[in-house]
């Protein structure tokens, strides 16, 4: 009975130990998606009073042909535009709009200051220096240096490896960029659709007095487009894209600082140099800060 009572006991404080760290992961995700999410709320917020507030015929909004001839252009220009291997990163694409950046420039300084520092103390304690930094990129600079390449060889790597990784990741951007082109254009054609039949009822009996609504309802394929390449496509390839741009600045800096590890330059020297990367108010000084400050400052970054 003890036993099974203290394997329960157990259990359930794995459950709870479980159960908080899967609260604190979504907080710190909600935390960095408010900025997008604020974003689409007011963007729909505006757009739904603007409609409210032009007509009472609120359902002349809601058409079923231009939601179509839209979305269904839309994604057949797309699809004649990339391939499936392309297509299927959009997902991808759009759910990286609500993620937060786990790498800091801040933290990355704070890391390749402290292993420059242990390296060029302690040489041999390079395996055990590599196993405790958190970039993948700085860990892989590191094991370059663990054996032996040339500085040359290192760089070529590292460099070659941050190009490739800015292209996969560019073609993301590209794909919704594409297709921030497509909703207008076929927004337009819906538009042209509806002035085509107006046109050819106007001779009809009452066609005079259908003009107004009928135009109406061939505009309404325009605003269709409009809002989703300006709402959507849009800002959602310009948030990927800054964020690759940061994350190519931060293995820029982690290159720079592994090449300076190599050439075996001083700590304090690397510290300025990669200072020089981050914004006057932003610099630190490492080497002479306890440890434990350089660390919450690095986890206050990170959060």
């Amino acid at each position: 009975m003890a036993l099974a009572k203290k394997s329960t006991e157990k259990a359930e404080m794995t459950l709870r130990r479980g159960w908080s760290l899967i609260l604190m992961i979504i907080t710190l995700e909600f935390k960095h998606m408010v900025s997008a999410i604020i974003g689409i709320v007011s963007a729909i917020s505006i757009t739904l009073y603007a409609c409210l507030s032009t007509t009472g015929n609120n359902a002349i909004f809601l058409d079923r042909l231009g939601i179509l001839i839209v979305l269904g252009g839309t994604l057949s220009a797309a699809a004649i535009t990339f391939d499936f291997g392309q297509m299927k990163h959009l997902f991808y694409s759009i759910m990286r709009v609500f993620t937060r950046e786990y790498f800091g420039a801040r933290s990355i300084v704070v890391e390749l200051v402290q292993a420059a520092d242990k390296i060029s103390k302690n040489p041999g304690s390079i395996v055990a220096v590599y196993e405790g930094v958190s970039h993948p990129f700085l860990k892989d600079g590191l094991k370059l240096i663990e054996n032996d390449f040339d500085l040359e060889t290192i760089e070529r790597i590292m460099a070659c490896s941050i190009t490739e990784r800015k292209n996969a990741h560019l073609a993301h951007v590209d794909v919704l960029r594409a297709m921030a082109k497509y909703p207008p254009a076929f927004g337009m054609i819906g538009t042209v659709i509806g002035l085509v039949a107006l046109l050819q009822g106007i001779s009809t009996e009452g066609g005079v007095e259908r003009i107004g609504p009928n135009m109406a309802v061939a505009l309404v394929t325009t605003l269709y487009g409009l809002l989703i390449s300006n709402f959507i496509f849009l800002p959602m390839s310009e948030n990927i894209f800054n964020k690759i741009k940061r994350d190519i600045q931060i293995r820029r800096m982690i290159l720079e600082g592994v090449m300076l590890i190599k050439k075996k330059e001083d700590a304090m020297a690397i510290q300025e140099y990669l200072n020089s990367f981050l914004h006057p108010n932003n610099r630190m000084d490492i080497l002479n800060s306890t440890s434990n400050s350089g660390r919450a400052g690095m986890r206050a970054e990170v959060a």
